[in-house]
């Protein structure tokens, strides 16, 4: 998968984890599976790629406090109370152009990738903490990639909720990212630059995005639930004029369906 909807299918995952946690039953249990399917649908800020559409596997495995994903390996959450919790865990972070993508949709290349190496993969320490309607988290590279910090805060707003369970949320996030990630990620070195594709050398400072999102749960029994999420980002600056990129904003649609055993 391409680094952006790697972001997008974590995001996903994080968020359905959420509000399936709020459908799920008091007595405790030693282990509890979650295996999910669905569908995204996410515009690329990569120049020339036009909008993705691909298949969304999910699982997530927990054991009391320990939490299991592909893509955030281990994590631990304390509940302090019934509105704040807190966690850290270790993830894995791609946020590169990866054209070797399996998607739906045809796959697409830009010439501006064209003899381009992409960044390594990451390992991350995944930290935060939710209050209420506000969470922020954080992610710390510990592989010495690019030695990147992140920042993001959420603001929960509800919308609507039904006797049945139905509920729609609409969620604020502003994303700082370092320096180090953005270069990391968008800068273009010299060793890099390549003038015949328009890959001009580049590099750039910290850089913040802000998302607006629309979600929405139906729990259709104790043991199936659906998801929708519909958002866009909006991209900065210090991104956006990289010559990898040439949109302003990044939207995203996605349906997931979760089974719980």
């Amino acid at each position: 998968m391409s680094a952006f909807n790697n972001i997008i299918l974590m995001t996903l995952c994080c968020f359905s984890s959420g509000l399936y946690a709020q459908t799920e039953s008091d007595e405790p249990s030693p282990w509890n599976v979650k295996l999910g399917f669905g569908m995204m649908a996410n515009s690329q800020a990569w120049k020339d790629i036009d909008t993705q559409v691909a298949l969304i596997p999910y699982i997530e495995v927990n054991h009391g406090n320990w939490y299991f994903h592909v893509e955030n390996p281990v994590t631990y959450k304390i509940n302090v109370s019934s509105a704040t919790s807190l966690y850290m865990g270790i993830g894995i972070r791609s946020d590169h152009y990866d054209p070797a993508d399996v998607e739906i949709s045809k796959s697409q290349h830009s010439a501006v990738f064209n003899g381009y190496k992409e960044p390594h993969t990451e390992t991350v320490v995944n930290y935060g903490a939710s209050f209420g309607l506000l969470s922020v988290n954080a992610s710390t590279d510990i592989s010495n990639n690019s030695n990147s910090q992140t920042l993001g805060a959420t603001v929960e707003v509800p919308v609507y909720q039904s006797t049945t369970g139905f509920s729609l949320a609409t969620l604020l996030t502003t994303n700082w990212m370092d320096f180090r990630y953005v270069n990391y990620y968008y800068a273009i070195t010299e060793k890099q630059a390549d003038n015949s594709v328009e890959r001009d050398q580049y590099r750039t400072s910290s850089a913040i995005n802000y998302d607006l999102t629309l979600q929405a749960m139906y729990p259709v029994n104790e043991q199936w639930v659906l998801l929708g999420k519909l958002s866009r980002t909006r991209l900065a600056n210090e991104i956006t004029n990289s010559p990898l990129v040439d949109t302003r904003h990044q939207d995203f649609l996605g349906v997931l369906a979760i089974y719980q055993f």
